[in-house]
């Protein structure tokens, strides 16, 4: 039995027509303007014939083929909408001074249109399943790594066609985005692959990745001031090189910063200008969510840090007395709310040329509004701002830090 598929949005309903479709159809068929690639539109005879061939049996195979066709423009239609509606977005940025920075990530999905354009750039079997699937080893964010189930690329390949397929993937980035985040920038040197069929990152090999080859490319294309560097997590010397060779800043995430060791290269004081200062980002939990969980010599260490009291004594802070009074009434009478007022202070007071403090932890969100937990399928990416969130109050709040960054 063939299978009735129906794919509806508000708008647009898209599925097989039938006999009683012929009103509709024939509006359509017979309109010159609509028919004009056409030889001629047709009359209503020609509709009834033209829906006849198309549902009889011996034409299921053409049909099939026709239903590939349709499917594949409903998709081109919502992307039309999405950067029509992405392009409003932006302009008003833009009319506002505000630059928009769009994260991409290094694998792209094994049913996407990239892969299922360039099925030969990525390492698939004959049936399009992935030999390999990108992740990462057990690391401190999960004890058994993070399989992504995304397929790897045939380097080899993409390096023979001078990259031709990353220009262009970052040329239709840059038509959304000033600035690129090059999520997981490590693979770029080398990437970790995982056989298919694996549960977890716990098995698995290193293989080299692209190199110099394609940052090289990138830069006498596109410069270097489009890029952020995602260079977080197993960081080894060749991909420090590989960054310094870029030119593109690095991430600094604050929430890292506290480990009881000076060299820490998240402390504040050792924070360099080509990099970009977080308090925290989407795969971390929220400054607050963040204070929460940390023991008490944890804490304290931060405190210190940060030239706050230890928690058990009392007296004014050194942040509160330079934040406005919205910001003095959050920090003075709350422990927890205190550190996170330090700890967005570092970050707007760095010398990193760029400072990012992610609007929940203005809003003071604790760990429900964590917006994604590596290696975690189900939950993510359900945090969403409510309307009348941005009161004159929370304005008045955020402004207080920006001025840090003047």
């Amino acid at each position: 039995m063939e299978a009735v598929i129906e794919l509806q949005t508000k708008r647009l309903i898209l599925r097989e027509y039938t006999h009683a479709d012929f009103d509709a159809l024939y509006e359509i068929l017979s309109d010159a303007e609509t028919m004009k690639h056409y030889k001629e539109p047709y009359d209503s005879d020609g509709v009834r014939l033209w829906i006849e061939w198309n549902l009889e049996d011996k034409n299921a195979a053409r049909r099939e083929e026709d239903y590939d066709f349709y499917l594949v423009t409903f998709y081109k239609f919502l992307q039309l909408e999405f950067f029509k509606q992405f392009k409003a977005v932006k302009d008003y940025a833009h009319s506002k001074g505000v630059k928009i920075i769009g994260d991409l990530p290094i694998y792209a999905a094994l049913d996407s249109s990239e892969v299922w354009a360039n099925k030969s750039l990525f390492e698939l079997d004959k049936n399009g399943s992935p030999k390999l699937e990108a992740g990462v080893p057990p690391d401190y964010f999960s004890a058994d790594g993070q399989l992504w189930g995304n397929p790897v690329y045939n380097v080899n390949k993409i390096k023979k066609q001078n990259y031709a397929f990353w220009i262009d993937r970052i040329r239709g980035a840059l038509e959304l985005y000033d600035v690129i985040r090059l999520d997981h920038f490590r693979g770029f040197e080398s990437y970790y692959a995982i056989p298919h069929g694996m549960r977890d990152g716990k098995v698995g090999e290193w293989k080299k990745g692209f190199g110099r080859g394609l940052i090289d490319a990138m830069n006498k294309t596109f410069g270097t001031d489009k890029f952020i560097a995602e260079d977080l997590g197993m960081i080894t010397p060749a991909v420090k090189r590989l960054l310094k060779f870029s030119g593109y800043p690095g991430m600094k995430v604050l929430q890292f910063a506290f480990s009881f060791d000076k060299n820490n290269p998240y402390l504040p004081e050792n924070i360099t200008y080509n990099s970009v200062v977080y308090t925290g980002t989407h795969d971390n939990d929220t400054l607050r969510g963040w204070i929460s969980s940390l023991d008490c010599y944890v804490k304290d260490y931060a405190r210190e840090v940060l030239g706050l009291k230890p928690e058990n004594q009392s007296g004014k802070n050194k942040v509160c007395e330079n934040c406005v009074a919205s910001a003095k009434a959050s920090c003075k009478n709350s422990p927890d709310e205190e550190l996170a007022c330090a700890v967005i202070k570092a970050c707007m007071q760095s010398r990193a040329k760029i400072a990012i403090v992610p609007v929940q932890d203005y809003l003071k969100a604790g760990a429900e509004g964590r917006m994604n937990s590596p290696s975690v399928a189900e939950g993510n990416w359900t945090w969403r701002i409510k309307n009348r969130t941005y009161s004159k109050s929370l304005k008045k709040y955020m402004s207080s830090f920006a001025d840090m960054r003047r």
